[in-house]
C-alpha cells in the first residue's frame, strides 16, 4: 500500500509535519507511509519510463540502491497547431486537475513483526511522473516544435531534481530505520520508527519547498510554455 506525497505544495497545501507518517499492521507486518494524498490521474497512458538523457537521472542505475524502486510515466495528450493553442491546452489541464504537470513519490517501509527485538527493515520508493505529450500535426511550424521540445526537456530536468530529493529521502529514511536498533516490543519499535521517519520527511518536505521556490517550480530552468520572447 502506498500513499503519494504531492510535490506541487503550492497547489496541494503544505502538509502538517506531525501527520507525515501513519502506521498500520497487516499480515504480521508493521508499515509506515507518507499520508499526504495526491489525486491520481485517469484517462492517461501509462508507459515504461523513458526519460531524456540531457539531465542527471538519480534513478538511472537502481541496482546500486539499497531499496526497491518502482517508477512510471503517465503521459497526457495535448493538442494544438499554434503556441497559443498549446498554452491553452496546458492551462486547461492545470485547471482540470488543480496543478501543473508534476512528479509525486512515496516511501513505503515495513519490518517483520515477529522479530521486533531485532527488526529487519525493507523500504520501497515509488515515483510517478505526469508529462504532457504533443504529437505535432504535419503543418506545425518547425520553431514551434523546437520550443515544445525545449519546454518538455526543461520540465524533465526540473522533475528529476525532485527525484533526486526523493532518493535522498529514501536513503536517509532507511538509515534512520536501521538506527532504531533493538527494542523490547513492537510498540516501542513502532514509536521509535515513527519519530525517525517524521524527522526525515520534515527535512525533505522543506527541501522540496526550497527547490521549488528557488526554481519557480521549474520556470527558471526553462519549464515555461510558450517561452518568453
Amino acid at each position: 500500500m502506498l500513499a503519494w506525497l504531492c510535490l506541487q505544495l503550492a497547489a496541494c497545501g503544505a502538509p502538517d509535519p506531525g501527520d507525515l507518517a501513519r502506521f498500520f499492521q497487516d499480515g504480521g507486518l508493521l508499515s509506515a507511509r507518507t499520508s499526504v494524498e495526491a489525486t491520481r490521474i485517469s484517462n492517461a497512458d501509462v508507459v515504461i519510463a523513458t526519460k531524456p538523457t540531457g539531465c542527471n537521472d538519480p534513478l538511472g542505475d537502481v541496482t546500486e540502491l539499497p531499496f526497491a524502486v518502482e517508477e512510471r510515466i503517465e503521459r497526457h495528450a495535448v493538442s494544438g497547431a499554434t503556441s497559443d493553442e498549446l498554452a491553452a491546452a496546458l492551462i486547461a489541464r492545470q485547471r482540470q486537475r488543480g496543478a501543473a504537470p508534476y512528479i509525486d513519490w512515496a516511501l513505503d517501509w515495513r519490518f517483520d513483526a515477529v522479530k521486533c527485538r531485532t527488526p529487519l527493515w525493507q523500504l520501497a520508493l515509488s515515483v510517478r511522473y505526469e508529462i504532457p505529450e504533443w504529437k505535432p500535426p504535419e503543418e506545425a511550424d518547425a520553431e514551434l516544435v523546437r520550443s515544445w521540445d525545449t519546454f518538455v526537456a526543461a520540465l524533465w530536468c526540473h522533475e528529476l531534481g525532485h527525484t533526486e530529493i526523493a532518493v535522498a529521502a529514501a536513503e536517509e529514511a532507511l538509515d534512520a530505520l536501521w538506527a532504531v536498533g533493538s527494542k523490547d516490543s513492537c510498540a516501542e519499535i513502532q514509536a521509535a520508527a515513527e519519530e525517525a521517519f517524521d524527522a526525515v520527511m520534515e527535512r525533505h518536505v522543506a527541501q522540496e519547498r526550497a527547490y521549488d521556490a528557488e526554481t519557480g517550480h521549474g520556470l527558471t530552468m526553462g519549464a515555461r510554455f510558450p517561452p518568453p520572447p
